[in-house]
């Protein structure tokens, strides 16, 4: 209309990447899984897992201090560098908590700070009421309680 012409451009997804280099509409090499997929030197599909450190399934009664207020909290999933857990009590995105931890076994205490990274609220049926997960980064902690924690979670997977 005026003499400007404007194109819209959309970032290209791996996906579509190697479809226009294999000129196929379909994948045929590789699988796909909720945008873990990438494309290989080799032209092939390949999947990444993106966390640096493993984790696994617990069922762990914790604590963590809230602004003075100790706040008890179920783990869910543990990691060297986090973990995943269900509270009663809303924590804000991007709140720093120091946490206290027992492993099981030894009855190590690990202590900690963390930074709560994702907060998912949710309508528990067994407790008949609303409840939080939070996924808590730990961006305070010494080696040797990493190490601890790596100790736990090897020894669990074997």
């Amino acid at each position: 209309m005026y003499g400007i012409y404007a194109r819209c451009l959309r970032r290209k997804s791996p996906k579509d990447r190697y479809q226009e280099k294999t000129g196929s509409s379909q994948v045929t090499t590789g699988e796909i899984s909720s945008g873990m997929s990438t494309v290989g030197r080799d032209n092939s599909m390949t999947l990444r897992e993106r966390r640096k450190s493993s984790r696994i399934k617990i069922n762990l009664p914790f604590e963590f201090d809230f602004g003075g207020v100790v706040i008890a909290a179920r783990g869910l999933y543990l990691s060297c560098s986090g973990v995943y857990c269900e509270a009663e009590t809303h924590v804000p995105f991007m709140t720093k908590l120091r946490l206290m931890v027992v492993l099981p076994g030894k009855k190590e205490k690990i202590e900690c700070c963390g930074v709560v990274v994702r907060v998912d609220e949710f309508f528990s049926e067994t407790h008949k009421k609303m409840m939080y997960k939070l996924a808590i980064y730990f961006d305070e902690i010494g080696d040797s309680e990493r190490g601890k924690i790596a100790s736990y979670i090897s020894s669990c997977k074997e």
